[in-house]
C-alpha cells in the first residue's frame, strides 16, 4: 500500500505495467480505455497501474512482464554513461517501480542494477546540486528522476502559465520561455502545438500542455486516420525532448452554443480516437481532456447544490467523465474568482476573492456545513458536487486557467494591479504549499495550475480585460513582480500601485476612437460602416443635414459611431473595441470634436457606407 500521505508513493503506484492475463475475465473492459468489448480474454497484453497489476499478480491472474526501463537497452546506456542517461523519461519513478517489481518478475538482476544505477549517478547529481550554474539545471533537471530530484535540492515548486500569442510584437518563443522560467513557472500550456514554442521548451525541463484547435474535432472524431495523422505532425517531432503531459482536444466548447451541433457530439469521439493514436505509440505519460468554463454549470451555488448544465450534461459530460475514469485524467476547468467577485462585489468580499479571507468573510455551506475561506475553493468544490451528483466522485481537477485582470475598461470594477498581483503570489503561494491544502470538499489533494496569462495580448477582442491578464508586457517587462514558486516572502516584493477601481465607476463614459495608435483611414471606415449598418438609427445624426454631421471628418464621425453603437448594444453584450480602433473614456468627446487631430474628410466611398 503507498504511503497515505506521501503523493510521490501514490504516483508511483500509477506507473503502467505491461500485465499478461494468465485466466479469462468478464466485465473487466474498462481495464483497457481502448477495449471493444467488456471482457478481456486469457493471453491479452494490457497495460495497468502498478497498484492493480500487483494485486491481480498475489491473485494469480495475471503475469507481470519486466517493465523496458529495467530492460538491457537502459542497462548498456547506464554501464556507458550512468549520469547522462535521462531516467525520467523511462520512469519517473526508476528507483521505487524497481525495488517494487523485483519480487514479481523471475529476474532477479534488476535489484542489483537498479542500486548500480543510483550509485553510479549519485555523485554527479550531489556535484551539480550544489555547484552547477544556473545556465545548466534546465540541461540537468529533465533527466532526473523524481527520486533524484529529492536528492539534488533543485524541484520544481510552481504552477504552470498559460502561454497566448494573440498579441502585437510579442517576444520569441525561446524568450518567452525564458521569462516564464524567470516568473518560476514550471509548466506551459499553449492553445496550439505550435512548432517554435515546442521546440523552446525542448531539454527546458518545463512540463508542456498541448491542444487540438476546435475546428478540427469533427475531423478527428470521424476518422482514426485523422488522428493518428494529427499525432505523428503535432506531438512525435518533438515529444519527448519536449514534455508534453496534457494533450488538450478543444478550448472551452461547451460554451459556444454555435457549435452545439456539429462538434459537442464530436469531443469525446476525438478525444478517444487522440488516445487511441497515442496509446498506440506507446506513450502512457500524456494526459487527455478538454477544458470547460464554470458555464457548463447551471447551478453552483451553494457549492453542495451545484449540477451540470441539463443540455450537456447526458449527452456530452457523462461521456467523457466515463473517460476521464477510465483513463485516470483530469477534469480541466477554466475558473476566475475575479468574474463572479465583479458580478456579485456588494455581497461577495474582495478579500474573499484575492485569499485574503478572514474568519467573518467565510462561507458555511449549508448542505455540507463546510467551510470556505477563498472564492477559489467554493468554485472548484461546486464542480465537485457536479461530478459527484453524476456518479465520477474520484475524478481529479485540473486549474487550466485561473488569474486576475491587471486592467480594464472603466466600467470594469477591480481590474488593476494590486488585485492581479495579490491573487496570482497567494494562488502561487498557495498551491505550492506542502502539503498541498486541496479543498474542503477535497482536503489534501495537489492539483496542476496554470494562471492565465504570460503576456497582455492586445489583438484579443472583447472588453478591455481580454487585453490585460499578463504578468508581462509585450516588450518583456513585468507588469508586476510574482514568484510562482510560492516562495517569495509577501515582504519582499516592491509597493504595488493603490487600487483606483474596487467600486463601480459613477460617471458617464463614452466609447470613442483610441488614442496612441496609428489610425488607418479605410480600416477606421470600414469600422463606422458597420457600427452604423447595425440598430435602428445608429447614425442618422452624422448623415448630411444632421445635427451631428458637422465637423465633417472620419474621426468626428466615428466617435459618434462607436459611442451611438456602444450605448445601445452594450447592455447586450456589444463592445467598445472594434478591432482596436475604439476606447472607453469619461471624457466628452463633443466638447473636443474641433481638436480632433486626424482631420480626413469623408471620401465619397466611406461617406455612402454611413447609411443606416
Amino acid at each position: 500500500m503507498p504511503g497515505y500521505y506521501d503523493i510521490n508513493d501514490i504516483l508511483m503506484e500509477e506507473e503502467p505495467i505491461a500485465v499478461v492475463f494468465q485466466v479469462g475475465a468478464n466485465g473487466v473492459g474498462l481495464l483497457d480505455p481502448g477495449a471493444e468489448t467488456n471482457s478481456v480474454e486469457k493471453g491479452a497484453k494490457v497495460d495497468l497501474p502498478f497498484w492493480l497489476a500487483h494485486e491481480l499478480y498475489l491473485r494469480q491472474a495475471v503475469s507481470i512482464s519486466i517493465p523496458a526501463c529495467f530492460g538491457q537497452k537502459t542497462r548498456k546506456e547506464i554501464q556507458a554513461d550512468a549520469a547522462c542517461v535521462d531516467l525520467r523519461i523511462r520512469c519517473p519513478y526508476f528507483y521505487e517501480l524497481g525495488c517494487k517489481i523485483v519480487p514479481l518478475v523471475s529476474d532477479k538482476s534488476i535489484g542489483p542494477f537498479v542500486r548500480y544505477a543510483f550509485t553510479s549517478r549519485y555523485k554527479e547529481i550531489l556535484s551539480k546540486s550544489h555547484s552547477a550554474p544556473v545556465a545548466t539545471v534546465p540541461k540537468f533537471l529533465p533527466r532526473l528522476t523524481k527520486e533524484e530530484t529529492q536528492c539534488d535540492g533543485l524541484r520544481f515548486r510552481g504552477v504552470g502559465v498559460n502561454y497566448g500569442t494573440l498579441g502585437d510584437d510579442l517576444p520569441s518563443a525561446a524568450r518567452s520561455i525564458g521569462l516564464l522560467r524567470s516568473a518560476g513557472g514550471a509548466a506551459v500550456k499553449i492553445y496550439d502545438a505550435n512548432p517554435a514554442i515546442l521546440r523552446a521548451l525542448s531539454r527546458s525541463g518545463l512540463l508542456a500542455s498541448i491542444m487540438v484547435p476546435n475546428q478540427l474535432i469533427p475531423l478527428l472524431a470521424s476518422n482514426q486516420s485523422a488522428a493518428d495523422a494529427w499525432v505523428s505532425a503535432n506531438l512525435l517531432p518533438f515529444y519527448p525532448a519536449t514534455r508534453v503531459r496534457f494533450l488538450l482536444v478543444g478550448n472551452e466548447i461547451l460554451s459556444d452554443a454555435s457549435i452545439a451541433n456539429s462538434t459537442w457530439p464530436a469531443l469525446v469521439p476525438a478525444i478517444r480516437n487522440l488516445h487511441r493514436s497515442v496509446k498506440s505509440r506507446g506513450i502512457h505519460n500524456i494526459k487527455l481532456g478538454t477544458t470547460l468554463a464554470m458555464d457548463a454549470l447551471a447551478v453552483s451555488f451553494p457549492p453542495s447544490a451545484a449540477s451540470f448544465r441539463p443540455d450537456i450534461a447526458e449527452p456530452v459530460l457523462r461521456p467523457l467523465l466515463d473517460f476521464l475514469t477510465r483513463s485516470r485524467s483530469y477534469f480541466f476547468l477554466d475558473a476566475y474568482p475575479y468574474f463572479t467577485w465583479a458580478q456579485n462585489w456588494d455581497s461577495i468580499p474582495l478579500d474573499y476573492a484575492l485569499f485574503q479571507g478572514n474568519p467573518s468573510s467565510s462561507y458555511l455551506d449549508p448542505g455540507t456545513r463546510l467551510i470556505y475561506t477563498n472564492l477559489l475553493d467554493q468554485m472548484l468544490d461546486a464542480v465537485v458536487a457536479a461530478m459527484c451528483r453524476m456518479g465520477y466522485a474520484s475524478v481529479p481537477i485540473a486549474l487550466a486557467e485561473t488569474g486576475w485582470p491587471n486592467a480594464g475598461d472603466l466600467d470594469q470594477i477591480g481590474a488593476n494591479v494590486r488585485n492581479a498581483a495579490t491573487y496570482n503570489r497567494n494562488l502561487a503561494r498557495r498551491m505550492t504549499a506542502r502539503p498541498p491544502p486541496g479543498t474542503p470538499a477535497r482536503p489534501g489533494v495537489e492539483m496542476p495550475v496554470f494562471v492565465f496569462s504570460l503576456f497582455n495580448e492586445n489583438q484579443k477582442p472583447g472588453p478591455g480585460t481580454e487585453r490585460h491578464w499578463g504578468l508581462f508586457n509585450p516588450n518583456g517587462t513585468p507588469v508586476y513582480e510574482v514568484d510562482l514558486t510560492g516562495r517569495r516572502p509577501t515582504a519582499t516584493y516592491p509597493p504595488l500601485p493603490p487600487a483606483q477601481n474596487n467600486t463601480p465607476y459613477k460617471g458617464r463614459i463614452w466609447c470613442v476612437v483610441a488614442g496612441g495608435r496609428k489610425t488607418n483611414a479605410t480600416e477606421l471606415g470600414s469600422a463606422v460602416s458597420y457600427a452604423c449598418g447595425q440598430g435602428n438609427g445608429t447614425c442618422n445624426a452624422i448623415q448630411p443635414g444632421g445635427p451631428c454631421y458637422w465637423p465633417n471628418t472620419l474621426a468626428a464621425h466615428a466617435n459618434y459611431a462607436f459611442n451611438s453603437y456602444w450605448q445601445q448594444f452594450r447592455k447586450s453584450g456589444g463592445t467598445c473595441y472594434f478591432n482596436g480602433l475604439a476606447a472607453q473614456t469619461a471624457n466628452d468627446p463633443s466638447k473636443f470634436l474641433l481638436l480632433l487631430s486626424s482631420a480626413v474628410i469623408f471620401k465619397p466611398s466611406i461617406k455612402a457606407g454611413l447609411s443606416s
